[in-house]
């Protein structure tokens, strides 16, 4: 170890002895530690008393200014129907023998329809069919105030007198609910049923609101979506049949029922129907609705529902005067019978087929098939029934058919000696030839051919009928379990 090292440790000695002298306190010094420590204890073992709690009176005057503050902006956002802005969301129900139908009192729409005398097949046919609820259904009308535009799915409705009401077998009943604008001024919205019928009126009542409606207004817009649950067990199959058909002052069409579909419709439409497999949900105007209707398809996931359906039209409408819209809806089955007599043209939004075919459905099978129904036989006696019907009818085609071609079976070696003998000869000569002996034994070449152009416009026409019959919904034949899936 050189010098160097050895002073330096020196030095770090010499300053570790000089510190701890000066920093080991005298014994007056450490007698006042003991004190300060000794104090310190005690006061740990002294309970800390809480401050008093002081409880303040609420501040009522900030509370009225919160209020007035929330009426200013309610006032602002929905004029005169400010009270009808605030509310408590209730639902009311009018039925009949075959629907149920629930009322929501915040939008005042129908939200819920029960179908009576159907189950869901999701549900092993132990429940009853549930058309649409509350979570997979919007319905708006815009209201055009003088400033601003509302919509009635922010407003809170009242009913005129109890929460239900029920029409029986030939009578007929009405629910009233109305949004209240202050003196005697409201939207009032009336549903009204029959008994044995799947037909609800809807009739939009403005009294007193001249004064509150944009007098430049001439339309309502409404907006009107729906994802209906899935009714059946084939779930994809019902996907592939759900759309939204229209039909307007010429003819009765639909969405693209297999690919999402955005459509914007150019004439005045007379209804619009939310249509599934064997069930539809359909708005009607007194009138027509006004041109440049927007509809459109979106595909949804999961295993509860089928798909996303949207409507957005125009109601026609005149301001500055009382006024009432009368609209209809339909909320039931796709049953050809019951959808002709409920009148509009519903009916065709059954695929019964195009031309020629839905004609042989509309007056051969459907008839038939609904003459054996009404006895009450299993459907698939039934469908047995109308199958030897139809033979019945094909029999004098089929026959000739039959005949034709057991005639050129025993023309054949008569035929094939004469293309032997011609085979050299000109095609002309020998196709005389062959017609001859057509003629001499009275046969016609296309005797086997036509009869069957005769039966194909009936085999499409099944084919079209059977699928879409809901008479064939939830019924069983031997291995069967739901003909309507087969």
């Amino acid at each position: 170890m050189d010098r160097n090292s050895i002073i330096g440790l020196l030095l770090i000695g010499l300053i570790m002895v000089v510190f701890t002298f000066i920093s080991t306190p005298d014994e007056k010094t450490a007698e006042k530690l003991r004190q300060e420590k000794l104090k310190q204890a005690e006061a740990a073992k002294t309970p800390v008393k809480k401050p008093a709690t002081v409880i303040f009176q609420a501040d009522t005057t900030a509370k009225s200014l919160t209020d007035s503050a929330q009426n200013i902006a309610l006032a602002q956002q929905f004029g005169g129907f400010a009270g009808a802005a605030q509310g408590t969301d209730e639902s009311f129900s009018i039925e009949n023998d075959l629907i149920k139908a629930s009322i929501r009192s915040k939008g005042g729409f129908v939200e819920k329809v029960i179908l009576k005398n159907y189950k869901s097949s999701q549900s092993r046919g132990s429940k009853p069919l549930v058309l649409f609820e509350a979570d997979s259904t919007e319905f708006a009308i815009q209201i055009p105030l003088q400033t601003q535009l509302i919509s009635t799915s922010d407003l809170y409705f009242l009913p005129s007198a109890g929460k239900s009401v029920t029409a029986g077998p030939g009578d007929s009943a009405s629910f009233s609910i109305k949004a209240m604008a202050g003196n005697g001024k409201y939207l009032e919205f009336i549903y009204g049923l029959k008994g044995g019928s799947y037909l609800m009126d809807m009739d939009i009542h403005f009294q007193g609101l001249e004064q509150t409606i944009n007098v430049t207004a001439s339309s309502l817009p409404v907006h009107w979506s729906m994802t209906p649950p899935g009714q059946e067990k084939n779930l994809e199959n019902e996907r592939n049949n759900s759309t939204i058909y229209y039909k307007n002052d010429e003819e009765v069409d639909h969405a693209d029922a297999i690919s999402p579909e955005k459509v914007t419709l150019e004439a005045p439409v007379k209804w619009l129907g939310m249509k599934q497999q064997f069930f539809t949900s359909t708005i009607i105007a007194e009138e027509s609705f006004e041109n440049a209707a927007e509809i459109e398809t979106k595909s949804v996931t999961g295993t509860t529902h089928t798909k996303r359906l949207t409507a957005n039209f125009k109601i026609p409408f005149k301001a500055g005067s009382d006024q009432d819209i009368d609209l209809k809806f339909y909320f039931g089955p796709n049953h050809f019978p019951t959808l002709k007599a409920a009148g509009y043209d519903l009916q065709k939004q059954i695929p019964l087929g195009w031309g020629i075919f839905g004609w042989v459905n509309k007056i051969i099978v459907i008839p038939v098939f609904n003459f054996f129904g009404a006895y009450n036989l299993n459907y698939g006696l039934v469908i047995l029934l109308l199958t030897l019907v139809i033979k019945t009818i094909l029999f004098p085609f089929q026959f000739r058919s039959y005949l034709s071609q057991a005639k050129m079976r025993v023309l054949k070696p008569e035929i094939d000696e004469l293309n032997k003998e011609y085979e050299k000869e000109d095609a002309m000569k020998k196709q005389q030839a062959t017609m001859a002996l057509y003629k001499k034994a009275g046969v016609n070449p296309l005797g086997g051919c036509v009869p069957l152009l005769f039966q194909l416009p009936i085999l499409l026409a099944l084919f079209n009928f059977f699928p879409n019959a809901i008479e064939l919904r939830q019924e069983s034949f031997l291995w069967a379990e739901d003909l309507s899936t087969w």
